[in-house]
């Protein structure tokens, strides 16, 4: 029997859109902020009553870089169990009347304000921090800094919402995985797999490793290259595929594609959720 879930770790300080997925998701649990990804996979390794959140992409940002990073390592033993997708809406927070000469936030959030930043402030700098509730409690220590965060941001760390929502009618979405000892329960469709496959540096591998996946139309949603440190004749691929590994089409494109790499490691297979959360 697996042991109960006690606790949840969340990427940021309270007010993080991460920290929004566990209070939304796992209101029963205890709440552990933590300041990066590592360390929230850091907290999750060592004891099996626990599970994290961590994000995986942003519509806007495009992927998150820390979180592939920490996937990919051979050391990660953990499986994703859900994915959670929440529309974002981000708040611009300060003090009214402030001379705004800094704007923090997450690198994705700076990304998908870009334009409305250079139109709004266009003497102002811009300084990405670890998550969008770590840029609010900068702000909350610089006179001329304003932060890119969550409502719940401006509560929790003294400053005031100047505008909400910033582009509105601009779609985005943020996933988050939950990752944990255990795979997830079991599902029956509508799921996705991810997994890490490693490929040697030579003509044709990945047009190799991928044919199988065509052949058997199953759809990969996701494919993200990272070096492997000291080797140059290979590299590692996180791979996001649509469906379930227990699916005929995706459990015939692995069979056929593992052989021509040089190792695959599932991550698991797990739902999907869209959550309607107020950010």
């Amino acid at each position: 029997m697996p042991e109960p879930i006690l606790n949840v770790a969340y990427l940021g300080r309270k007010g993080s859109f991460a920290s929004l997925v566990a209070k939304q998701r796992y209101a029963q649990l205890e709440q552990i902020p933590q300041p990066s990804v590592a360390d929230v996979v850091a907290y999750v390794t060592e004891r099996r009553d626990r599970i994290g959140i961590v994000p995986i992409e942003n519509s806007s940002g495009g992927i998150i870089h820390d979180s592939v990073d920490v996937f990919v390592e051979d050391s990660f033993k953990l499986f994703i169990r859900e994915e959670t997708r929440i529309h974002v809406r981000y708040a611009l927070l300060g003090r009214k009347g402030q001379e705004i000469k800094t704007i923090y936030s997450h690198y994705a959030a700076l990304k998908h304000c870009v334009d409305w930043i250079r139109a709004q402030f266009p003497n102002a700098k811009t300084r990405a921090a670890a998550s969008t509730s770590e840029a609010a409690a900068i702000a909350a220590e610089d006179p001329g800094g304003v932060a890119i965060s969550t409502r719940d941001s401006a509560l929790e760390y003294g400053l005031e919402i100047l505008e909400f929502p910033i582009l509105e009618k601009v779609p985005n979405v943020t996933q988050f995985f939950t990752i944990g000892h255990e795979r997830a329960d079991s599902i029956t469709e509508g799921g996705n797999t991810s997994l890490v496959a490693s490929l040697s540096n030579q003509p044709g591998s990945l047009f190799s490793f991928l044919k199988p996946f065509h052949d058997f139309k199953a759809n990969l949603n996701r494919i993200q290259s990272r070096a492997i440190p000291g080797r140059s004749d290979a590299c590692k691929f996180f791979v996001g595929i649509e469906g379930l590994e227990s699916d005929q089409n995706v459990h015939r494109a692995l069979e056929l594609a593992r052989p021509l790499t040089e190792g695959i490691r599932v991550l698991g297979s797990y739902p999907r959720i869209l959550a309607p959360y107020e950010s």
